[in-house]
């Protein structure tokens, strides 16, 4: 449900110039092809007839068991990749978990990671950096993706 729910919202901030990819491969590298539960890609859907996307503007992960292999081991490979926003819907504490200003970090286990991270909880909205400016809202009501 919680994707569903953010798949609904995301549509309602970023547009029909923007294609909303439900639980689908994501080219990271030749070796690796995350299926994110949501990324969030400029363009249309008949763009990529061919092959996955290679970039995203948003990543969103719905979490409950898989927390901390989100946090750690997704983050680090989308901040590596270059994904300017990753976010976690996390069930387990009702809040929505945004990252951004993806940089190297030594420690991290792909050697990469989000320099800012920031909570939502339910009554609060969040603005994704690249919401479109077309688009019938420019933000999201966190209690809209959570079940």
């Amino acid at each position: 449900m919680a994707v569903d729910l953010a798949d609904a919202a995301l549509k309602m901030v970023f547009g029909p110039s923007y294609y909303i990819r439900q639980q689908k491969p994501f080219v990271i590298s030749d070796i690796s092809e995350p299926e994110p539960d949501i990324a969030v890609i400029k363009g249309d859907i008949r763009d990529f007839t061919d092959a996955h996307p290679t970039e995203a503007e948003l990543i969103v992960d719905v979490a409950d068991s898989s927390l901390r292999y989100d946090r750690a081991i997704k983050g680090s490979l989308y901040a590596k990749a270059g994904i300017a926003e990753y976010w976690i819907v996390n069930l387990v504490d009702q809040q929505l978990e945004v990252y951004s200003e993806p940089g190297p970090d030594v420690d991290a286990d792909y050697g990469f990671s989000y320099r800012l991270s920031n909570i939502f909880k339910s009554g609060q909205q969040v603005t994704p950096m690249c919401a479109s400016q077309n688009s019938v809202a420019n933000s999201v009501p966190v209690a809209d993706i959570l079940p």
